[in-house]
């Protein structure tokens, strides 16, 4: 008898534990299905932080790009001016585009500074006087230019003439 009240009290015991023990889940799940609406809240917010912040970053990015974008060196005034319908307003296209036309100036490519000028002055800003002055700054460069290869070739063609010294 005591050995059948021993594993009597021993089996309900275990019942009880049992018991409690699938309580003790019932309470756990039933947290967790209370916590859902503010877990899924809390995951959407994070979401769109998350979004923000991968939006600004795509739009640093972007701005960035178009930074190096203006400190390329165009080879033509076509290039430049292509170059320039990237940036986002007026005031950039023409600093993009002064830029270039000096760089241009500086390495002799004379009519394409005339082109970029006239492209700035046609249909960005009337009155840029930076563009006006590089405008007639290369239409002399392209006067001068002419003028000097003009007079070369007359120079070889009077040299070639019987009765020139040769």
């Amino acid at each position: 008898m005591t050995k059948r009240l021993v594993f009597l009290v021993a089996g309900l015991s275990i019942f009880t534990l049992a018991v409690a023990g699938c309580s003790e889940q019932k309470n756990e799940v039933e947290r967790t299905v209370k916590d859902l609406p503010n877990e899924i809240q809390q995951i959407k917010k994070t979401v769109v932080e998350t979004s923000k912040a991968a939006a600004t970053d795509i739009q640093l990015t972007a701005k960035k790009t178009l930074a190096e974008a203006g400190k390329k060196i165009a080879e033509s005034s076509k290039e430049a001016i292509a170059a320039a319908g990237s940036l986002a307003n007026v005031q950039e296209k023409k600093d993009y585009l002064i830029n270039q036309a000096k760089t241009l100036y500086d390495s002799k490519k004379f009519q394409d500074v005339v082109d970029i000028a006239q492209y700035i002055l046609q249909s960005l800003d009337t009155e840029s006087s930076e563009a006006k002055s590089l405008l007639e700054k290369a239409r002399q460069a392209l006067v001068e230019k002419t003028q000097a290869a003009l007079n070369g070739a007359v120079g070889d063609i009077k040299a070639k003439l019987p009765g020139s010294g040769q």
